[in-house]
């Protein structure tokens, strides 16, 4: 003991020790085995084989993963341990995840029995879902394991902010409304969400520039070679329930709570299928569709980003788009363009009539489209001439 801390040092390592190290020991554990005399090298190992590993992926994650030294077998172990991992999940008994979801609907149900309205959808991913990629940890990638019950889950602050921000621009009052101001409080509760099966798989990042990010040190040339860097994801297909409650009326605010729940439930719909939740959002992670596993499975498969042939569209070509959302910094406008379901900008957004909003319905020119199917796509907008259509209102053409 030294000033109260225990050393992690008993003896010298031989060299003939197993190479598995624990990160993280109990010090109640940590002390028992060092008076039996134990190296330092065999703790894990040894807590395992009494214990065996955490049922929860959460603190085998963050507080019992095991590392090699820092060698040249140091990549492959990274991705050994998180596929091991991800086996695991996948043989974990799902009993606690129905007990969790038990206890929600039950808390919905009271909610109810107090006047207010309830929302809760079922939605199934359509990709690979991460978050807290960020966070840190011994393998340099993170995850969003639940504190309490560490398995995969998204918090309802994250939630409501991907429908405010689909609320907002389409009708403040409504977004004061639900969520509030700093002067009053909203009127709608989140709830965590959490998948009805804890399902875990391996996925990659891989930098072909390593000697150019993040330091610059080099020109990002083709001569560096790829750095598959491993991560853990949801996988796609599995279902997760979303849960929201819309409080009774007080106050000022009459509007019934029924209505303003049927516009919360089209908002996190749209939320989850054209935003989507966790990180990497712009390379296609996290989007969901409204749905039980059954339906998804039977519907046909939608990518993220479906798109025409490229011989399709071509520069120059008058098409009809709807506008999504105008970046508050940027000004420009997000568009989709409405008969492939591609998303693109207008990269003349200054230009625009000031009184566009979100929902509406014009007709822009194809300023370029990436010859790649779901590659990216810019329009320009032109006034309309004596003949060209008008702009109509969401629903209209």
């Amino acid at each position: 003991m030294r000033n109260g801390s225990f050393d992690p040092a008993p003896r010298e390592r031989p060299k003939e020790t197993p190479v598995l190290l624990a990160l993280c020991v109990p010090r109640d554990a940590a002390d028992a085995l060092r008076v039996q005399q134990l190296p330092v090298e065999r703790w894990a190992e040894e807590v395992v084989r009494r214990a065996g590993p955490p049922a929860n992926l959460g603190l085998l994650f963050q507080r019992w993963m095991p590392l090699r030294p820092p060698d040249r077998t140091l990549k492959n172990s990274k991705g050994n341990l998180l596929r091991q991992m991800a086996e695991q999940s996948g043989a974990a008994d799902q009993s606690l995840l129905r007990e969790i979801h038990r206890r929600l609907d039950a808390a919905l149900e009271s909610l109810r029995s107090l006047g207010a309205a309830v929302v809760s959808e079922s939605a199934v991913l359509t990709s690979r879902l991460v978050s807290r990629l960020g966070e840190p940890h011994a393998l340099e990638t993170g995850f969003m394991f639940h504190p309490l019950y560490g398995v995969p889950y998204l918090p309802g602050s994250g939630i409501k902010g991907a429908v405010r921000a689909v609320v907002h621009p389409q009708d403040k009052k409504l977004a004061e409304t639900l969520f509030g101001t700093q002067e009053k409080a909203g009127r709608v509760i989140f709830f965590d969400a959490f998948p009805l099966t804890c399902r875990l798989e391996v996925d990659y990042l891989t930098p072909h520039y390593k000697e150019y990010y993040p330091e610059g040190k080099r020109w990002s040339t083709d001569d560096q070679g790829p750095n598959p860097v491993p991560f853990l994801s949801v996988p796609a297909r599995v279902e997760w329930r979303f849960r929201a409650a819309v409080l009774p009326a007080r106050g000022s605010d009459l509007e019934p709570a029924e209505s303003l729940g049927a516009r919360l439930r089209s908002a996190l719909g749209e939320a989850l299928k054209d935003r989507g939740l966790g990180a990497k959002k712009t390379a296609g992670y996290g989007v969901f569709q409204i749905g039980t596993a059954e339906t998804a499975a039977a519907a046909p498969r939608r990518e993220s980003a479906p798109s025409l042939p490229a011989p399709s569209l071509k520069r120059g070509d008058r098409v009809e788009v709807e506008l999504r959302e105008k970046n508050p910094k940027k000004g420009t406008w997000k568009v989709c363009h409405l008969a492939s379901g591609r998303i693109g900008f207008i990269v003349n957004s200054k230009d625009a009539p000031g009184d566009w909003t979100a929902g509406q319905r014009v007709f822009v020119l194809v300023d370029s489209v990436s010859s790649q199917e779901g590659g990216n796509i810019n329009f320009r907008w032109v006034p309309p001439g004596p003949s060209a259509p008008a702009a109509g209102k969401k629903g209209t053409s």
